[in-house]
């Protein structure tokens, strides 16, 4: 599988303001924390590739907590793992089953991506706010 990904790995990279947006949460005095349902291997050639983890304090994949991020047990292991409010914290995620669960897991503020694949049309929710760009959260 990870020699697919290097196969690929030419379309690993970042959103067209992603890069700003984790510099400014970089330099902000939150906590940041990448959760993903990548595996351990895949996510080390992104990291590779993108220098990601610059910019995070910490690292969870779901490989780590033993259930994927769709699952109620993903959010409580999580909760163990990464101690925070499930009040006071923000996802930002393009699954809209994974905001689903994190909502029913008490996560507050949830964001989507309103086009979660270049290469496919954009997609509306009626259930979460979609960001088209990083800049909105940033208030630019």
């Amino acid at each position: 599988m990870l020699t697919l990904k290097r196969e690929i790995s030419h379309l690993i990279g970042y959103r067209s303001d992603a890069r700003a947006f984790l510099e400014w949460l970089h330099a902000a005095p939150q906590r940041v924390v990448l959760a993903t349902n990548a595996d351990r291997a895949g996510m080390a050639l992104k990291l590779e590739l993108t220098g990601l983890d610059r910019y995070v304090d910490a690292l969870v994949s779901s490989e780590d907590l033993g259930a994927p991020k769709e699952s109620p047990e993903f959010w409580q292991a999580l909760l163990n793992h990464e101690p925070h409010d499930p009040q006071r914290t923000l996802l930002i995620d393009d699954n809209p089953a994974v905001l689903q669960c994190a909502r029913a897991s008490g996560i507050r503020h949830l964001l989507g991506i309103r086009q979660p694949d270049s290469q496919r049309a954009p997609v509306d929710s009626e259930a979460f706010t979609c960001l088209d760009r990083f800049a909105a959260v940033m208030g630019a």
